[in-house]
């Protein structure tokens, strides 16, 4: 949550995506005006936290010609953005394959073709294959 300064831009922690943006007017904690996408811009524009060479998103602007172009009503913790928060979420295939025939869903450890394409620190994601 956060507070609405009353203005047309809001600074946000490092932002991946937005998922949706409201806005509560009566101090309760709910939030019962939706922001549509057409009502908003992230910044920096030149963004892409989906891409290895730049970073998050860092504020929120209402949209000249949006619904909401006056901005974020002033108030204490009457925005919520949904979202993924951090600052990058880039993803590269490894090029290599798991090499592992007692994979299970409680095992934390696996076995891959070639060791060196992982790096420490890197986030290793493994999506579930289907099979026919």
């Amino acid at each position: 949550m956060f507070d609405g300064g009353g203005s047309t831009q809001l600074l946000v922690p490092d932002l991946i995506s937005a998922s949706s943006l409201k806005e509560g007017s009566n101090g309760d904690l709910s939030f019962d005006d939706t922001w549509a996408i057409s009502d908003y811009w992230l910044l920096p524009y030149n963004s892409a936290p989906l891409q290895h060479w730049c970073g998050s998103y860092t504020a929120v602007k209402a949209r000249t010609n949006g619904a909401k172009a006056e901005g974020f009503t002033a108030g204490e913790q009457n925005i919520q953005i949904t979202g993924i928060w951090g600052y990058l979420q880039y993803r590269e295939d490894s090029g290599t394959d798991l090499n592992d025939a007692s994979m299970t869903t409680t095992k934390i450890t696996v076995a891959v073709d070639d060791g060196t394409q992982f790096q420490v620190g890197q986030t290793v994601l493994m999506r579930p294959s289907r099979c026919s």
